[in-house]
């Protein structure tokens, strides 16, 4: 995420890590759907499904704030 921050200057990196982020936050949301299942026969799993969810959330909310950002870096970049 961190790198995503520092390269924000170049547009294919940007559209290749919007993407990458959105992968990983399904990633997270079918690791949290999977700790379900395991929750149900070790209930301490129960600690890792709802940070999977969270991150997956967090991850999401990341990944919109960056395609505003490019939205209005684009957008000031076509006025004088």
């Amino acid at each position: 995420v961190f790198g995503i921050c520092i390269d924000s200057h170049l547009d294919a990196l940007h559209f290749v890590r919007h993407h990458t982020l959105n992968y990983l936050s399904l990633c997270c949301f079918a690791e949290g759907i999977l700790f379900v299942y395991v929750a149900f026969y070790f209930p301490a799993v129960l600690c890792l499904t709802l940070a999977a969810f969270f991150l997956g959330v967090c991850l999401r909310v990341v990944r919109n704030v960056i395609a505003e950002a490019m939205r209005y870096k684009e957008e000031n970049d076509l006025t004088v």
